[in-house]
């Protein structure tokens, strides 16, 4: 194996091809890992120098890849991960570029879960159990949502029994039996419930 050609490109990273045989295969570099191997043109290849471009350009791509998911809307840790490994990246890779998100903030789960909670409290007028489980079913762990829901209420940015008044008003559900059904269909807790 040798090095066919090296070119910049327009996003300050090199383009690396690498001839096996009649195949050139592209790999996209960082100037810092081209000059770090001394790849040139001509230069012979080795198995463990391979790998080595074969990993950052698959760290790049999946690097890319988790940005332009991003940039359609917000996503947990854990669907991030998926639509990494569903988009052919090892599992590995898929971790380190997650964690890489994470680090550099583009991931803010807890954020994602305030907003998740006030408009389902505030707007559909569910109860914590409502919540709790539907969040769950996006990738959130029951662990930090009931601790968002336990700060907003602590804050007084939420309160369930308000919400529960403003839907049996909103439902016109005023005898006791139209009250408990709308209380367990929307996930409210019996303390809710005169």
């Amino acid at each position: 194996m040798e090095i066919a050609f090296i070119r910049e490109t327009d996003s300050k990273r090199m383009r690396v091809g690498v001839k096996n045989g009649e195949d050139v295969v592209r790999y996209s570099l960082s100037p810092v890992t081209v000059a770090s191997l001394s790849l040139e043109r001509g230069r012979e290849i080795d198995e463990a120098m391979l790998e080595l471009i074969v990993r950052e350009d698959a760290e790049h791509r999946a690097m890319r890849r988790a940005l332009s998911l991003l940039s359609y809307g917000d996503n947990t840790k854990k669907a991030l991960f998926i639509k990494l490994l569903r988009s052919g990246f090892e599992r590995e890779i898929a971790e380190e570029c997650v964690a890489e998100c994470m680090r550099l903030g583009y991931i803010d789960e807890r954020r994602q879960i305030e907003n998740a909670v006030l408009n389902e409290a505030n707007r559909a007028l569910r109860g914590k159990a409502y919540i709790v489980k539907k969040l769950m079913s996006k990738g959130y762990s029951r662990a930090d949502v009931e601790s968002v829901v336990e700060d907003l209420l602590d804050r007084g940015e939420i309160d369930f029994s308000a919400s529960f008044e403003r839907l049996c008003e909103k439902k016109g559900a005023t005898g006791r039996e139209e009250r408990r059904a709308l209380l367990y269909k929307n996930g409210f807790a019996s303390s809710d419930f005169d």
